[in-house]
């Protein structure tokens, strides 16, 4: 008798995932990190290319760092991000939900 493997549906994990903030500063994004990480709080960083004509939207940068934690851990996310040096801070762009 063949055991079939479990079978994960790539959208049920995605659904679970939330944006937590964006930035264009790469420091900002990495100091953004450190504190998701001292406060063990699982994410997900994924830098996207900014078309040409929507860069004066964010000011000629041409890659946006997106970071996406899980939905439960909202609440310790954005303590963790809440406790950062405020020049960092003050450069994200942080999503409420």
């Amino acid at each position: 008798m063949f055991h079939k493997k479990p079978y994960f549906d790539r959208r049920s994990f995605q659904d679970r995932d939330i944006v937590l903030c964006q930035t264009t500063n790469w420091r900002a994004s990495k100091r953004a990190a450190a504190a998701l990480t001292q406060a063990c709080v699982s994410y997900s960083k994924k830098w996207k290319d900014i078309p040409f004509l929507l860069r004066s939207r964010y000011k000629g940068s041409h890659e946006l760092c997106v970071i996406s934690i899980n939905r439960n851990e909202y609440a310790r996310a954005r303590r963790a991000i809440s406790d950062m040096e405020p020049c960092f801070y003050q450069r994200l762009q942080i999503n409420l939900i």
